[in-house]
């Protein structure tokens, strides 16, 4: 896909994306599907990102049934791109054996709280999306708080940096992702910010003011900033976490 780049490190390629949790159950009822897609297109988001996808991947008894419900929620419901969401190299061999035979998938995220390890577990993380990175799929990742001695590794890795902005209030989101947006600033990638719709962040948020401000909000402060601060980073758009909880917060009609 070609991008479409403007000044203040903005791109003409939106993506709205959401996180599709308990995924290894959901995609076996038709009805929880059809649901899935509605909500999707009535908010829309374009791109998924799959969770529990080892539930799944590990017997390829499973492989065409799965098939069916990513064709359909791209046929019917306009989903451009699903990324499969992985942990450790053994679910990514996974996805390379389905995509092998199947290419079902845009990218692949990784889901592994490295910062979080006493001690940090970086060298692990990043084993899997310099793996991930060998596959022609785009590498996302999904990060905290990493270091300044992590960043090039980090960086020369990865296509899409999910930075995690996780608060209760909107207009806290772009400074609390400032100090490792300058971090990541001298680096040519893509960041999406990522809000959480969960109870104890913005879920009771995006219930009174909805998503667009919440964008809104953060595309402002963003775009304040790169003004200032001139960037290699280019915004693509933004992330939920999750169906579950985005599908609770807001209304869909």
């Amino acid at each position: 896909m070609t991008t479409e780049v403007h000044s203040l490190g903005k791109s003409s390629e939106f993506r709205r994306s959401m996180y599709v949790d308990g995924w290894n159950q959901l995609y076996l009822d038709p009805k929880k599907v059809t649901t899935l897609g509605r909500f999707c297109h009535s908010v829309g988001i374009t791109e998924l990102h799959l969770y529990d996808l080892h539930c799944i991947l590990c017997d390829a008894v499973h492989d065409s049934a799965h098939q069916e419900v990513i064709e359909s929620l791209k046929t019917n419901h306009g989903i451009q791109h699903f990324n499969a969401a992985y942990s450790c190299m053994t679910q990514l061999d996974d996805i390379a054996r389905y995509q092998d035979t199947y290419h079902a998938f845009s990218g692949t995220i990784l889901e592994c709280e490295w910062w979080r390890n006493e001690p940090r577990d970086f060298s692990t993380a990043l084993c899997c999306l310099q793996a991930a990175a060998a596959s022609p799929l785009e590498v996302h990742a999904y990060t905290g708080w990493f270091q300044e001695d992590e960043v090039a590794d980090l960086c020369s890795a990865i296509d899409v940096l999910h930075l995690h902005a996780y608060r209760p209030d909107g207009t806290e989101t772009f400074s609390y992702t400032k100090s490792r947006l300058e971090l990541l600033s001298n680096h040519s990638m893509k960041v999406v910010p990522l809000f959480s719709a969960e109870p104890d962040f913005m879920g009771p948020w995006l219930h009174k003011h909805g998503l667009h401000e919440a964008e809104r909000l953060y595309d402002q402060a963003y775009q304040e900033w790169a003004a200032k601060e001139p960037t290699k980073l280019v915004k693509i758009g933004v992330n939920y976490f999750a169906y579950s909880h985005l599908a609770k917060a807001v209304r869909s009609d």
